[in-house]
């Protein structure tokens, strides 16, 4: 049974990205506690700076990345080119959902010990996810082996992580008045089309 206190946590994180989607991540915990309509007390209690309301936010950010890309493995055995619309699309909407999170580690330096070292570990279990992804496609002739060279496979997985995180900023910095459901189709062109060269007819 859920605790008052985790559910308290889990409500301000929740309301927290509403807030910094809509508000941006500038505002301080004060501004946030105002927004939220809490006292600064009530977020310090869980969060003693900005920068761990954002930790926590990536790591519910990553859960729902994990819990998607399980899911669909479930549902696909073998992951094939054609399938991964669908899955890129789930995580897209994921990444926009908790886009605030993204925009904020996207200006993060070596600074912040904390979200660092979050990035840190996020990073490798994307990079670990991606290879495994790649390998099965592989399998299953979908993708031609030469995208596992030491000639290539370093520079699509730099590519393919690469846009799957900037397609985020590129939208809120370039087409702020674009809605995201229009802008979807063309980011995810974008990051499909990096399996071109690979791809087994």
């Amino acid at each position: 049974m859920e605790k008052k206190g985790e559910r308290s946590r889990q409500w301000i994180i929740d309301n927290s990205v509403k807030v910094f989607n809509k508000h941006g991540i500038d505002i301080t915990l004060n501004q946030l506690a105002k927004l939220l309509k809490i006292s600064r007390g009530r977020i310090s209690h869980f969060f003693a700076t900005r920068d761990s309301i954002f930790v926590a936010i990536g790591e519910v950010y990553q859960l729902k990345v994990l819990q998607i890309v399980t899911n669909f493995s479930k549902e696909k055995q073998e992951i094939r080119f054609e399938d991964l619309q669908v899955l890129f699309e789930r995580i897209m909407d994921n990444q926009y959902k908790y886009r605030c999170a993204v925009l904020y580690i996207s200006g993060v330096g070596s600074s912040k010990n904390e979200m660092s070292k979050h990035l840190g570990n996020s990073y490798k279990n994307d990079k670990l996810r991606i290879r495994q992804m790649v390998e099965v496609m592989v399998q299953n002739n979908s993708l031609s082996p030469t995208i596992l060279s030491e000639a290539n496979y370093p520079v699509f997985e730099f590519q393919l992580v690469n846009l799957f995180t900037t397609w985020v900023i590129s939208k809120v910095v370039y087409f702020p008045d674009q809605s995201y459901s229009s802008m979807k189709p063309f980011f995810l062109q974008g990051i499909l089309r990096l399996f071109d060269p690979y791809l087994i007819k």
